[in-house]
C-alpha cells in the first residue's frame, strides 16, 4: 500500500477515536439512560403482571360461579328476546321472559363478557411473560465481557461491568481539596477529610452501604464553578446525584445562600428530588442519621 494510501486510512480512523474522557461521557450517559429505562420497564411489567395474573384469577372464578349454558340475544326494532342454549342440548333454544328472568340473564350475559375478557387476558398475560425474558442489562453486561482480550483493547465498550463502570466514574470525579489552615477538617472512615462532623455521618453512611461517591465534585454551570458537598452513584440504574447537606439552616445568611444556590442548580436542570439530593440541619433539629439511609436507600440503591 503506497503512504498516500496509509494516510488517508489513517486520517479516517483518526476521526472516529475519542479520549477516554469523551468515550466515559457517552457511555455514562446513554447506560444510565438504557438502565433506568429498562429498570422502570421491568418495574412495570412486574407490576403488571401480578396484577392481570389476579384479573385472570378474579374472571376464572366469576366464570365458575356463572350459570351453565348461554345466551342468544334476538332484538328486532323495539323488541328483544332471550333465548337459553344449555351446553348438553340441541334446538333451538328456551325462550326466556325478561321479567321473571332478569337475573338469569344478567348472569350469562356477563359470564359471556367475562369469558372474552378472560381469553383477552390470557393473552396479555403470555406478551407480557415473553417480554420480560427479553435481553437484560445484565446480557448487554455480558458482550463486552466475553470478548478477547486483544479486543477488548479495540473496544470502547458502551455497558461496562459494574466494577468498570464505579471505577471510571471515580476517575472522571475525582478532585484535589483545598482546606484552609483555619477549617475545620474531619476524618471519615476512610481517612478522608471533609469539613464538618455531619459530611463524615453522610459520607460514613455511603461507605457502609457499598455506594460510590466523591466529594466536593467541580461543577461548572455557566461561568461559575460550584462544589457540591458529594455526587453519588446509583451503580444498579448508572444514574448520579448530586448532594447537598445545608448544615446551619437557622442562620439567615447561610439561608439566603442556600436558597440560591439551589435555584442556581434548577435553572440548570439540577431539580432536587430529582438529580439533586437535600439534606438540613439548624441547631435545634440536628442531623438525623436514620434519614440519611433512607434517602441512600431511595435515591442510591
Amino acid at each position: 500500500m503506497k503512504n498516500k494510501e496509509v494516510a488517508e486510512n489513517n486520517s479516517q480512523l483518526i476521526q472516529y477515536m475519542v479520549s477516554p474522557e469523551e468515550a466515559f461521557a457517552v457511555c455514562q450517559k446513554e447506560q444510565s439512560i438504557l438502565l433506568s429505562q429498562q429498570a422502570a420497564i421491568n418495574e412495570a411489567i412486574k407490576t403488571h403482571l401480578h396484577s392481570l395474573t389476579r384479573f385472570i384469577s378474579y374472571l376464572e372464578g366469576s366464570i365458575h360461579k356463572a350459570p351453565e349454558g348461554f345466551l342468544r340475544i334476538h332484538a328486532k326494532r323495539n323488541l328483544t328476546n332471550y333465548y337459553f342454549y344449555h351446553p348438553k342440548e340441541r334446538g333451538c333454544g328456551q325462550y326466556l321472559p325478561f321479567q321473571s328472568n332478569e337475573k338469569l340473564i344478567r348472569a350469562l350475559c356477563q359470564k359471556s363478557y367475562d369469558q372474552k375478557l378472560l381469553s383477552a387476558a390470557k393473552h396479555a398475560l403470555v406478551s407480557l411473560q415473553k417480554v420480560s425474558s427479553l435481553t437484560s442489562a445484565a446480557e448487554f453486561r455480558s458482550i463486552y465481557d466475553k470478548e478477547t482480550p486483544a479486543r477488548k483493547l479495540m473496544i470502547t465498550p458502551y455497558i461496562l461491568s459494574d466494577e468498570d463502570f464505579v471505577r471510571c466514574w471515580k476517575a472522571a470525579h475525582t478532585t484535589q481539596h483545598t482546606f484552609r489552615e483555619q477549617d475545620k477538617v474531619y476524618n471519615t472512615d476512610q481517612n478522608e477529610r471533609v469539613r464538618s462532623k455531619s459530611e463524615v455521618i453522610i459520607a460514613n453512611a455511603l461507605n457502609s452501604m457499598g455506594i460510590p461517591y466523591c466529594y466536593e465534585p467541580i461543577l461548572s454551570l455557566g461561568q461559575t464553578d460550584y462544589r457540591p458537598d458529594f455526587i453519588v452513584l446509583n451503580v444498579r440504574t448508572r444514574k448520579e446525584y448530586y448532594w447537598e447537606h445545608l448544615g446551619m439552616m437557622d442562620d439567615k445568611d447561610y439561608q439566603d445562600h442556600s436558597y440560591r444556590k439551589i435555584a442556581v442548580y434548577e435553572q440548570n436542570g439540577i431539580i432536587p428530588g430529582v438529580s439533586l439530593i437535600l439534606s438540613f440541619e439548624s441547631t435545634s433539629m440536628p442531623l438525623y442519621t436514620p434519614l440519611i439511609k433512607q434517602l441512600i436507600q431511595q435515591f442510591c440503591l
